[in-house]
């Protein structure tokens, strides 16, 4: 846990230096790279210093792609409160569309309102509502008797039915409701990982190797970052 919490405050420091990637091949080129530093990890997980230095590593590839994300929940958030004060009329099933003259006043109303005290109780709820599920489910692991082990199999056929339906909204459907449906249903299994990973270091508390703790902190990390990313995409929304 002394690691999860040092890879957070280096995400919390590496998040103000990229607020938007300036061409997708930056995008891409991060998001490969944190790819292999994630099976790089796997391969020198006992190795030290060489795994904290890799751990640290990824916690800043990971938000110096957050940051932009956050960014893009902002916007949307905006345009939202855009459309309401200019009663622009939109259906909740679907997206915000904007015609040309719109679009330009939206851009002057994204420069004349740079700050939102709207987006910063949404981040506040999230931030109060990823602690509190955290520590519930630290709280289930430790304080009962339950074994999730039994959670794994459910966790990663939920997962690969989610990848697909992801890919099928982005090329097929398109639909807002199935993205949000899908948040929603994203915060449920990073919520079962979480209780799964709490679970397992309960299991391994006498296993003193760097390698477990390497790998645990690893995981309780993104289960913590991707909880966190959902919530704001639901409550944003």
């Amino acid at each position: 846990m002394i690691i999860v919490s040092g890879m957070l405050l280096i995400t919390a420091f590496t998040t103000r230096f990229n607020k938007t990637f300036e061409t997708k091949w930056e995008y891409w080129i991060t998001f490969w790279l944190t790819i292999w530093v994630l099976f790089v990890i796997s391969s020198f997980s006992d190795l030290y210093p060489v795994n904290l230095i890799l751990v640290g590593l990824l916690s800043g590839l990971i938000w110096w792609q957050i940051w932009p994300a956050l960014s893009s929940y902002q916007k949307y958030a905006k345009l939202k409160e855009f459309a309401e004060i200019n009663h622009i009329s939109y259906s909740k099933k679907d997206w915000i569309i904007l015609d040309e003259q719109q679009a330009q006043d939206f851009q002057q109303y994204l420069i004349d309102h740079p700050e939102s005290t709207q987006w910063n109780k949404v981040v506040s709820q999230t931030i109060f509502a990823c602690v509190t599920t955290l520590c519930i489910a630290a709280g289930i692991v430790w304080f009962t008797d339950i074994d999730f082990w039994f959670l794994q199999y459910f966790l990663l056929i939920a997962l690969i039915m989610l990848i697909v339906v992801w890919l099928l909204n982005v090329f097929i459907f398109k639909s807002r409701i199935i993205s949000v449906i899908k948040s929603y249903c994203w915060v449920l299994v990073f919520t079962g990982y979480l209780l799964y990973d709490f679970n397992q270091l309960e299991q391994f508390a006498s296993d003193q190797s760097r390698s477990t703790a390497i790998h645990m902190s690893v995981s309780v990390y993104l289960d913590i970052i991707n909880l966190f990313m959902y919530l704001l995409d639901i409550l944003s929304d």
